[in-house]
């Protein structure tokens, strides 16, 4: 599953095709969600890595399966 963890400003203007939405900054506030797949990877991206990397470190825990792209946006696109 991929997952942007960038700002709505950032989402809407645009995001890979099938992604969640779950910005870093609900991420920081502690409001991990709970319904996501445990049984398969979380593919977590921003606009360079940085923000993808944090938001792994907060979603470890609970999803044991998650990858920080290095890639943004950008280039994933």
């Amino acid at each position: 599953m991929k997952i942007d963890v960038r700002e709505l400003d950032e989402w809407l203007q645009g995001h890979l095709e099938g992604a969640k939405h779950l910005p870093l900054s609900q991420l920081k506030k502690g409001l991990i969600p709970t319904d996501l797949p445990k049984d398969q990877p979380l593919y977590l991206y921003c606009r360079s890595g940085g923000r993808a990397k944090i938001a792994k470190s907060l979603l470890i825990a609970t999803y044991p399966q998650v990858v920080a792209l290095e890639e943004g946006y950008d280039e994933l696109k």
